[in-house]
Order: structure tokens, then sequence, then C-alpha cells
């Protein structure tokens, strides 16, 4: 199925040809309305619990881990555009770093309510701002992991929020462990945890090797399957992002 949201190419469609293998197909038609137009229209729905109140010193501690996240995610674009160059098409840092961008500009006027609300909003920045099948992606993932802070925002909550995460990433996504992406990653985190490891230092160093163990993967998911096995010979850009994304988020918790 073609769907159409230009009248100017439903028009050249539409147009006489000879071409042979173009056999004067009824009219299609009209262009339809593209349903991602309507920012006020979510993928996410709202949700009628926006978690526990922060105190002011979680509140300051959000927006400290916020703002590190997103300058790493920029000062990396270039290095995920190189890995994502390798065997993909070379936008992943440019992705990361847009989403960034405009977290950023949003925190500027963000009142910051709760963990889950917070979880939920930076959710919603991938779905309005980066678009796509991965910008749909990460929405769901953090609004999914927005969940685990419903009622608390304690050490195992941040267990729950890495779990609901993956889980849902494996959902929509389709990937599984071993297919070299960021599942890759969080897949090696969640089996740190389930061992019963609780060090969080830990438990992000096993992310960080996964993530750089993916350079010996062969491709199962994503664009990079669609390529020969002989390019994709540097880590995933994805496991790489989600990794470091979880270092510099513990390294500015523990300060």
């Amino acid at each position: 199925v073609l769907r159409l949201f230009d009248n100017n190419i439903l028009n050249y469609l539409d147009a006489p040809t000879l071409a042979p293998g173009w056999h004067g197909a009824d009219k299609l038609g009209k262009a339809e309305t593209a349903p991602s137009a309507d920012k006020n229209i979510s993928i996410l729905g709202h949700g009628s619990s926006r978690g526990v109140p922060f105190t002011k010193e979680q509140a300051d501690l959000a927006r400290k881990c916020v703002n590190a996240v997103c300058s790493k995610m920029i000062s990396m674009e270039s290095e995920l555009n190189a890995l994502d160059g390798a065997a993909g098409d070379g936008d992943c840092g440019s992705t990361f770093a847009h989403a960034s961008r405009a977290i950023t500009e949003r925190m500027k006027t963000l009142e910051l309510s709760s963990a889950q609300d917070l979880l939920f909003r930076i959710s919603e920045v991938f779905e309005q701002e980066v678009g796509g099948t991965g910008g749909a992606l990460y929405a769901l993932m953090l609004s999914a992991a927005s969940e685990a802070f419903a009622k608390s925002v304690t050490s195992q909550d941040f267990v729950m929020a890495l779990r609901k995460a993956y889980e849902t990433v494996q959902k929509y996504g389709g990937a599984r462990p071993g297919d070299r992406t960021l599942v890759d990653a969080l897949h090696a985190a969640v089996e740190k945890i389930r061992s019963g490891e609780r060090r969080w230092d830990v438990i992000t160093e096993a992310a960080i090797k996964a993530a750089q163990a993916t350079a010996e993967m062969k491709a199962r998911a994503g664009r990079a399957s669609y390529t020969a096995k002989e390019v994709q010979t540097k880590p995933d850009p994805g496991a790489v992002a989600i990794s470091s994304f979880m270092r510099v988020l513990w390294d500015t918790i523990k300060q």
C-alpha cells in the first residue's frame, strides 16, 4: 500500500504515460492527511497518574541528569554518525543530537513535578520532534520506563524502569539479544540485575562491554541487517548510545 500525503505526487502518478509497465490504472484518489501531522495526537496516550512529587533535591538532581545526558549525546553526534555510516544511513548521532537539543530547550520551561512525568515529557519530544520509527520506538521505551516511578523513586524503581524499557523495545522493535542492536546493551544490564547485581557501576559496565561486543556480531535487525557482514565491523551505534546514556546518568547521580 502506498500512502500519499502530497497531491503533486498523486498528480504525477495519475498523469498519462506510454511506459509499458504502467497499465493505466484507475485514478488513485485524494492524498491522505498525515496522521502524525497533529502534535496534539500522541501514540503514547496520556495516562491517569503522574507519579509521586519530586522533592526539591530530587528535582534539582533530575534536571542535572537530563542536562548531562543531553550534553553527552550532542557531543557524540559525529562519533555515532560515523558508527552508523559503516552499516546504516549515518544519522544516528544527528537523531540523538536533535532530540537532545529539543529536550534541553524544553527543560528551560518545564516544571519538574515527578520522575514519571519527566520521562513521559521526554518521550513526547522523541515522538513529536524526532519522528520516524526510531522516534516512536524511543518514545515508547521512555513512556514504559516512566511507569516504574508511579508510586516511588527508589533504586528498585530504576531497576524496574530498565526492565520495562528492555521489554518494550523488544515488543515493538522486534529485535532480540544477539541481533546487533541496542537490545544487546540493555540485555546485558538486565541480565546483571537478574543475577542479583545491584551495583549500578557494574550494571553500566556490562552494558558498555555488550555494546562494544556488537562489533563482532552479524546484524539480524535494523538497517544494518541489509548490509554485508564485511562492513559490520564497528559497534552498533544504538547500543553505544544507550550504554553511554546509562554511564552518564549513573556518573551524575553518584556525584
